[in-house]
């Protein structure tokens, strides 16, 4: 036996959430991504579990849009100490490079 594709869930209350999901990309043509998921969305939601929701976690993705139509905004925060020398040099480095070197990005085709 060999493992080919592994994804990690954690539950809360009726949501999964599912912040791990990998496969060997030796076996990539076969979809065992997706073979494994479709067997656990089937039994998270057909054998009793009691689950509202599934969420993928973090941006959406293509592979995350053939299960769902639904995307939820995401958000992003970062959080400085004001009084510290230190935040707010990650501040200044955060807000006056990264983000415009993001946007940029974004903007280009």
């Amino acid at each position: 036996e060999q493992l080919i594709a592994y994804e990690y869930n954690r539950r809360y209350d009726q949501t999964a959430y599912n912040p791990k999901l990998g496969f060997d990309p030796a076996y990539a043509r076969y979809n065992p991504g997706t073979v494994l998921r479709y067997s656990i969305l089937s039994d998270l939601f057909q054998n009793g579990h009691r689950l509202r929701e599934f969420d993928f976690l973090g941006g959406a993705e293509p592979y995350k849009l053939m299960w769902t139509q639904q995307a939820r905004p995401r958000l992003k925060i970062h959080l400085y100490h004001p009084r510290s020398l230190y935040g707010r040099l990650l501040h200044l480095i955060q807000s006056h490079l990264l983000l415009p070197l993001q946007e940029r990005r974004r903007r280009t085709p």
